[in-house]
């Protein structure tokens, strides 16, 4: 069997990765779940129960926000979803979802990832907030009788 060397050493004896070979590493996963459900209806942002705290472990590190919840929608035009870092926006999508205007509900599939970069080690919290859009009388619901999930994974930069 051929003898396998890095770095002029063998792989028992290796005990770190060379230097530049840091970044991309998982440093830590945090998840919550919750089913509390929330409703919205009109063009106001209506903040969910969904959010998760992370303390990153350099200021350098990137945030992967992961976010997923059953939702349903009626008469929405425009449906939105946002992901906020404290009040900063760090990702919106004001056209997340859309219904036809019929008066029955339709399944929505409330689901973003999203990559920041908070430059800090302070305690970061990360919420979610829906709108129903344009329509007066849509009607949004997030997290409706089942389980949000959110995950925030710090990477190394």
């Amino acid at each position: 069997m051929a003898l396998i060397r890095l770095n002029n050493q063998s792989l028992t004896n290796v005990s770190a990765l060379p230097a530049g070979l840091d970044t991309g590493k998982v440093l830590q996963v945090v998840q919550t779940t919750g089913s509390t459900e929330t409703r919205a209806s009109g063009t106001s942002w209506t903040t969910t129960d969904a959010a998760i705290t992370i303390t990153p472990t350099s200021a350098s590190s990137k945030i992967l926000v992961i976010h997923s919840a059953g939702g349903l929608a009626r008469n929405t035009a425009n449906a939105g979803l946002r992901i906020r870092r404290g009040s900063t926006v760090v990702y919106e999508s004001s056209r997340f979802g859309y219904h036809d205007g019929s008066s029955a509900y339709a399944p929505i599939n409330w689901a973003v990832n999203y990559l920041d970069t908070p430059s800090t080690t302070s305690a970061t919290t990360y919420d979610t907030q829906i709108k129903a859009g344009t329509s007066v009388s849509g009607n949004l619901r997030h997290s409706d009788s089942a389980t949000w999930t959110m995950i925030a994974i710090e990477i190394a930069g």
